[in-house]
C-alpha cells in the first residue's frame, strides 16, 4: 500500500528537508538584504565592497547552499525512514488463528502509529484535491 511504500517515504523525507532549507536560506537572504540597506554591513561588519558580494554570490553560495541541501536531504531520508518506515517482519514464530474457511491468519503486530497518521494525511490531503 502507499502508506508502507519506502519510496514514499524517502521522497516525503526529501521533500521536508528541502523545503526547510529553501526557507532558511531565503529568511538569511532577506535579513542580509536588509542589513546591506543600513550603512554598515553584515553583523556590523563593514560594509562589503560590489566585487566582495558578487564573489561570495558566484562561489561560496551555491557551494554551501549544495552542502546544506545534500545533508538536509540525507537527514530528513534517514529521519523519515525511521519514522514511519514498516518493521521488518518477524523472523520467530508467529501466532496465529484458523480462519472459517480454514485458511492460516497470522496475528501481526499493528503498523507504528505515526504510519497511520501519514495515511490519514495522505487519504485527506487526497479527498482536499477533490
Amino acid at each position: 500500500t502507499l502508506q508502507e511504500s519506502v519510496a514514499l517515504h524517502v521522497c516525503l523525507g526529501m521533500v521536508g528537508s528541502l523545503v526547510f532549507v529553501t526557507l532558511l536560506m531565503l529568511g538569511l537572504l532577506l535579513a542580509s538584504v536588509r542589513d546591506m540597506r543600513q550603512d554598515e554591513g553584515f553583523f556590523g561588519q563593514p560594509k562589503p565592497t560590489v566585487w566582495t558580494l558578487l564573489f561570495d554570490l558566484i562561489f561560496v553560495a551555491p557551494r554551501v547552499a549544495a552542502a546544506l541541501a545534500i545533508g538536509t536531504v540525507l537527514l530528513g531520508v534517514i529521519i523519515s525512514m525511521r519514522q514511519f518506515a514498516t518493521p521488518p517482519e518477524p523472523d520467530s514464530e508467529v501466532n496465529f488463528v484458523i480462519g472459517p474457511d480454514g485458511r492460516r491468519i497470522d496475528v501481526l503486530p499493528p503498523r507504528p502509529w505515526l504510519q497511520r497518521v501519514l495515511g490519514y494525511a495522505i487519504w485527506l490531503a487526497g479527498i482536499g484535491l477533490l
